[in-house]
């Protein structure tokens, strides 16, 4: 009789609190860098302290250098840098979400002990996200297709580098974008009456001349609901989730509002989840088409997709989606409309591959609330936040903070006390004092406002894309002695040397003063002088202590040299 063989452990599973993540990912749920960023990762086994035969490996699906190379699992060898300490530095040749876990030795390869928990999780971001400057473009106000092209040049003038689309598909009777009656096709509304091309053809000479501008397009998506009047609705009732109360046995969409609920009568529910599995295939194949459809125009541009009312979709759908449009469009930027709690962002972000969530900055009206709010982005590591001005569901500035001129305070803020991402709604430029309505097809065109901030927004934008600290994250200081109106915040790099001060009053009546303190700046010099890049005056500071005035809705920039 031949006995069979016993087979040997190779690998053993160990607990996490036997490894510690030193370097910089000791206490970040999700791990987030830029493509062009170099992945290091610095990790201390206690467990090889007192020994010299350890070593360790990173155990991922990290892609190969082959962009076109699905990426498989590998062990990638870590550095030895003491008896305990390795590293692994790792340049990602893709944009996406990947995953590891940590293998370690004590015999030198013989044995190997594995992460018995849930892998890390990697999201590369596309490094075009690092300064995105976005403009709402409202088709419904704008004229035609032809009308839109001459728009790029005065947004590219601004300093915008991208547009976000709202829907352009065809519309129903209520004349709002988000209720669309066919996915596929381009509202008549926008035609060209003496352009011979039809709707799509005139829509991609838009997408050609944004390319040729240097403008990003992002393209808003809808997957939560569509037009009861639409094809899918009429062709495919069963795609739509169900209700006995309605006259068509549709359910009705809507949103909570503050501790009430609208309900949407021009649109209905998708059914996700529908419990036939072939037409729930059927759901999920189509959606993934109308997205992919869009998806190619923004990608084609550099641009991405901004979700709609994201927080309301069925979770499952999104990641099948998002996996899909990622494995297609690698450097596809996603931002998401997304309000929850941080517990939904850290468990949903990396599955839906979520490079943006959309902040929601106008509901801070005060100095301490905004002040507080600019430092939680800047310390939930691994969440990215989009921070305009205002949007297009929005009122105005003037109507959501007391005055048009309140506009140049916080874009400043938002702009350059943010992480680089923000921007404005069409209108801000010129002090619209009310909100562009987008619902209504051919809808006479806005009034500008009395007011021209132009100059201002193409200043700001230009110093956020010239200099890397504005699109950094954790670095900022407060310095204004929480001032109940002025914010005053020092931006630096890890150096120092490279540091500036931003100073906004938000009081829309009176002048103000705050008292500024050198202790507080952490600059490796304390003599130096700052200068208004507004203004071009030099200050040579060199009291420890020394006061700043603002007139009501001032702001000032200033660069700190030694």
């Amino acid at each position: 009789m031949e006995r069979k063989p016993i087979p040997i452990l190779k690998s053993i599973h160990w607990q996490e609190d036997e490894i510690i993540f030193a370097y910089p990912y000791k206490d970040k749920k999700i791990i987030r860098i830029y493509r062009d960023t170099p992945f290091y990762l610095e990790i201390e086994i206690t467990k090889c302290a007192e020994i010299e035969d350890g070593i360790a490996e990173v155990y991922a699906n990290f892609p190969d250098e082959s962009k076109k190379t699905k990426a498989k699992w590998k062990s990638i060898p870590m550095e030895k840098i003491s008896n305990s300490r390795f590293k692994l530095t790792y340049d990602f040749s893709k944009c996406g979400l990947f995953e590891f876990k940590i293998k370690y030795s004590l015999d030198n390869g013989n044995t190997w002990f594995l992460n018995s928990g849930p892998a890390m999780k990697v999201l590369i971001d596309p490094p075009s996200m690092r300064t995105l400057k976005i403009y709402t473009f409202i088709p419904t106000v704008s004229g035609t297709i032809s009308d839109w092209k001459k728009k790029l040049v005065e947004i590219k003038e601004l300093g915008f580098n991208a547009v976000h689309l709202l829907p352009v598909t065809k519309m129903g009777q209520s004349e709002s974008p988000y209720s669309a009656t066919d996915l596929f096709d381009i509202d008549p509304s926008y035609i060209t009456p003496d352009d011979a091309e039809d709707g799509l053809s005139q829509f991609e000479s838009f997408v050609e001349e944004a390319k040729k501008n240097g403008i990003k397009l992002f393209v808003d998506i809808v997957v939560n609901h569509i037009n009861p009047e639409s094809n899918v609705a009429k062709k495919c009732p069963e795609w739509i989730v169900k209700d006995e109360n309605e006259k068509d046995g549709l359910k009705r969409a809507g949103a909570t509002h503050q501790d009430s609920w609208i309900r949407w009568d021009d649109l209905v529910l998708i059914d996700y989840r529908n419990n036939d599995p072939a037409i729930k295939h059927e759901i999920w194949d189509y959606f993934y088409n109308y997205v992919d459809f869009w998806a190619y125009y923004a990608y084609y541009t550099g641009g991405g997709l901004r979700f709609d009312n994201l927080h309301s979709s069925t979770s499952e759908f999104i990641t099948h989606l998002s996996r899909k449009l990622k494995d297609e469009y690698p450097d596809l930027i996603l931002i998401g409309e997304y309000f929850s709690s941080k517990d939904e962002f850290y468990k949903n972000i990396p599955d839906w591959q979520l490079n943006l969530i959309l902040g929601n900055s106008w509901e801070y009206r005060v100095a301490p609330t905004i002040r507080k709010y600019i430092m939680d982005i800047h310390t939930y590591g691994g969440l990215e936040y989009f921070l305009p001005l205002s949007t297009h569901d929005t009122g105005s500035p003037a109507q959501e903070y007391g005055s048009v001129y309140s506009t140049m305070p916080r874009y400043l803020i938002y702009a350059l006390m943010g992480t680089g991402q923000t921007g404005i709604v069409q209108g801000s430029e010129t002090g619209v004092e009310k909100k562009i309505e987008f619902i209504g097809r051919n809808s006479n065109s806005p009034v500008s406002g009395k007011e021209d901030f132009k100059d201002f927004f193409a200043k700001v934008n230009e110093l956020l894309s010239r200099e890397a600290v504005f699109q950094e994250f954790g670095n900022i200081q407060f310095v204004d002695n929480g001032h109940s109106s002025i914010l005053a915040a020092i931006r630096s790099d890890i150096t120092g040397k490279s540091a500036w001060l931003l100073v906004a009053n938000l009081d829309i009546y009176n002048r103000a003063t705050v008292t500024l303190n050198q202790k507080n700046f952490k600059l490796p010099f304390t003599r130096f002088k700052i200068v208004n890049i507004i203004t071009g005056k030099e200050l040579n500071v060199s009291d420890m202590m020394f006061d700043f005035s603002l007139e009501a809705c001032e702001t000032r920039i200033f660069q700190i040299k030694e």
